[in-house]
């Protein structure tokens, strides 16, 4: 259903999460979708969004967590970017022009890798490269916060320790990609804006076979919808000569859509290292996962956590060569 409101009052539900936004502009202008940095919200881009409205028709949603939207205690970058999908569902907006600042630009990226065919062109400002980094403890501010701040630490975290299948993302993308670093002044190194950069353009997301210390592999699935082929890097260990990974999306409350891949057409490729080779994929049985499930933890300790942050019984699969 079409949200009819006034800037101020805008207001959409998906998957049971009440999204707030401000909009601008025609109805029948071409939409452009704005999504605020950590801590901030839609208001935030009230100095330039009328510009944008002469043209375009304008969203900016307070995304979960912040403002006026809901603040359901359940915090992933995984979890924005599945609102952000509903969100152009709900408004029945097709393909869509995308601004992201900061975290805003880190969900806009993974919709328009997981989704292409929904993002027409991307900016991304002051979106760092994804590679692990520390930045001390936060300290809360005093008084009444207009954002959650676990919501906060949540998502902290995840930057701070990014999901080395984020990176694969950008070799997805589709659209037409600007990114701008905010300069001098800017909280994110600038150098990391820059590697963020040379990654898209010049590794497609095929970063190596260690990512912070742990082996990643690249799987490549048919798009059960596109026919396309999809990659995807992660995390794996192994079982004998089978290779084990999670379908653990971060806690999210849908599988990946790799995953959903594999029930259309379990015939994949696998790379690990040089070494690339046809394989067929299986998901474990209840027995086998808990036999494979320690070990894994063991390689990445944050699937406990996900396993916590929803209710869906998060996959484990095998691949063994053909």
């Amino acid at each position: 259903m079409i949200d009819d409101c006034v800037t101020d009052d805008c207001v959409t539900e998906t998957a049971g999460i009440r999204l707030a936004y401000r909009v601008w502009g025609s109805p029948a202008a071409p939409p452009l979708v704005l999504l605020h940095g950590l801590g901030e919200g839609a208001a935030d881009w009230d100095g330039v969004a009328p510009a944008f409205a002469r043209q375009r028709r304008v969203y900016a949603p307070d995304l979960r967590g912040h403002r006026r939207s809901d603040r359901p205690g359940d915090y992933s970058v995984e979890l924005m970017e599945a609102d952000m999908r509903g969100f152009l569902d709900a408004l029945e907006l097709g393909r869509v022009d995308l601004i992201g600042h900061s975290m805003g630009g880190l969900v806009g990226y993974l919709l328009a890798g997981d989704y292409p065919e929904r993002v027409g062109r991307l900016i991304l400002e002051d979106v760092a490269a994804l590679r692990p980094r520390e930045r001390g403890a936060l300290q809360r501010p005093e008084g009444e916060l207009p954002y959650d701040w676990e919501m906060v630490l949540a998502i902290r975290r995840q930057i701070e320790s990014p999901d080395p299948a984020w990176l694969e993302r950008l070799g997805r993308i589709t659209a037409k990609t600007l990114v701008i670093g905010g300069g001098a002044q800017s909280h994110i190194p600038q150098d990391w804006v820059a590697e963020h950069t040379r990654r898209y353009v010049a590794s497609n997301g095929a970063d190596g076979h260690l990512w912070n210390g742990v082996p990643t592999l690249v799987l490549t699935t048919r798009g059960r919808h596109s026919g396309r082929l999809r990659r995807n890097a992660l995390i794996y260990g192994t079982d004998g000569d089978r290779f084990v990974v999670v379908a653990s999306y971060g806690g999210s409350p849908v599988n990946p859509a790799w995953y959903s891949n594999l029930d259309a057409d379990p015939d994949v490729t696998v790379q690990v290292g040089a070494d690339a080779f046809a394989a067929v994929a299986r998901t474990a049985g209840a027995d086998e996962k808990e036999r494979l499930w320690p070990a894994m933890v063991a390689i990445w300790p944050d699937f406990d956590t996900y396993r916590t942050k929803t209710d869906r019984d998060i996959p484990v699969v095998l691949f063994e060569r053909r």
